[in-house]
């Protein structure tokens, strides 16, 4: 969360803290040293205000999540905050005895909204290790949700009043959807079949309301589901793609969500050792991001944290006890007969250090181009991907290339034919 001292909040225009002694912040895609900046409190009050005189559900949530100044989503801690007030005026204002419909929905749009921006730091989370603390919160949160639903739509059954009872419907499927989704967190056979049937609530009722995107999107997610448990890689690989167009057909190329998507995509890609394919898209995907948000957005910091961890060129060296280690190489010297190295990776880096690159051959994933090759000289400063290991004759080891160059065919590569890759060339 940005702060800044030589900035005013552009709400109140005071630079000093508010009365609860916090500072101005910003979390948004403002850009520069005074724009975007607010005191948290001063957020509340006019997303309040704002709430009041809204006509429509996307007026009604639109202060809590997106700052008007760039128009642009919050995130981080700033969302999580904002979405739990969000969720605090709500209940303050619409949840009482009795309550109409109508304000059991704002209710519930808040408590949609604040599930949504809980989903969006689950990775931070992650991270620190603590899911099962914010599996629970979340799972508390969405069952509240689909409480609140199941009670209004029986009141608007009685009713009547069709239209709304569809509108429940959507949070509704909002809710199995995000269920599904709390069971990826631990990956099992069991966990799988869970998943797939909170998808499949959710798609057959985005299909009785006539979502015909959100159907389309859980029927992609469940097959990728079955996929990913039989173990079909290029199947899953296809549904995450197809997810990934979706998005961009539906938000646009640009947008956040097509962007967060796409770096999933290319995280699958990397494990289907489409390693160039998937970096391509990375550098894609963080210069638009950069442009589009600037460089603190969780766009940009996501999508550059999985390029840097991509762009590392792993490598075997072959060792004398027969217990073959992966390293990062660096560079080659003396035109390629030393390979700079460092690792093995699974320690801790020390310092870079050459070996003669007869003595190593690059790992499945690593990037290569060909050299030196005599009977296919049309493959000399071909790349290609490194996907497959096979033994040629006398038990030589050769190294299977698939080129990014459709029109090349696959072939099995001795090491000393192969340079890794550290730029990727122009396309």
């Amino acid at each position: 969360m940005n702060t800044s001292t030589g900035a005013a909040c552009w709400i109140c225009l005071d630079e000093a803290q508010d009365d609860a002694g916090k500072t101005i912040v910003r979390d948004c895609a403002c850009r520069g040293n005074d724009a975007g900046f607010a005191h948290m409190s001063c957020i509340i009050r006019y997303a309040e205000q704002k709430c009041e005189q809204a006509v429509n559900s996307e007026e009604f949530v639109a202060p809590w999540g997106k700052c008007p100044n760039c128009d642009q989503n919050y995130q981080n801690d700033l969302s999580i905050d904002l979405s739990d007030a969000f969720v605090s005026f709500a209940k303050r204002k619409y949840e009482y005895p009795g309550n109409h419909p109508y304000d059991k929905m704002k209710v519930m749009e808040a408590l949609k909204h604040q599930i949504q921006s809980n989903k969006s730091s689950m990775l931070a989370h992650l991270k620190k290790g603590d899911v099962s603390t914010v599996a629970h919160i979340m799972q508390n949160r969405i069952h509240k949700l689909l409480e609140m639903v199941d009670q209004t739509k029986k009141e608007l059954d009685m009713d009547g009043l069709v239209h709304e009872t569809l509108m429940c419907s959507e949070f509704e499927a909002f809710g199995y959807h995000c269920l599904g989704q709390l069971c990826s967190l631990e990956e099992s056979e069991e966990n799988t079949d869970i998943q797939v049937g909170y998808y499949e609530k959710a798609r057959d009722i985005y299909q009785s309301v006539g979502n015909e995107f959100q159907v389309k999107h859980m029927t992609d997610f469940i097959d990728s589901e079955r996929a990913r448990l039989e173990g079909d890689e290029t199947r899953q690989l296809e549904n995450t793609k197809r997810i990934y167009e979706n998005k961009k057909n539906h938000f646009g190329e640009n947008s956040e969500p097509a962007i967060l998507t796409g770096i999933a995509y290319a995280l699958d890609l990397r494990t289907a050792n489409f390693s160039i394919k998937a970096e391509r898209l990375l550098i894609k995907l963080e210069a638009t991001s950069r442009q589009v948000y600037g460089e603190e957005h969780k766009c940009t910091k996501q999508s550059r944290e999985f390029l840097d961890m991509i762009v590392k060129r792993r490598l075997v060296r072959l060792s004398n006890d027969s217990n073959d280690k992966i390293f990062q190489a660096l560079r080659y010297e003396n035109d390629g007969e030393i390979c700079v190295i460092i690792g093995p990776i699974e320690d801790d880096e020390g310092r870079p250090f050459g070996v003669a690159s007869t003595l190593i051959y690059p790992d499945i994933g690593c990037p290569v181009i060909c050299h030196g090759l005599i009977n296919a000289p049309h493959l000399n400063g071909k790349l290609g991907d490194v996907r497959s290991y096979t033994k040629g004759r006398g038990g030589e080891l050769r190294c299977g290339v698939y080129f990014e160059d459709k029109s090349l065919k696959s072939v099995a590569v001795r090491p000393l034919n192969l340079r890794i890759a550290f730029d990727l060339p122009d396309e």
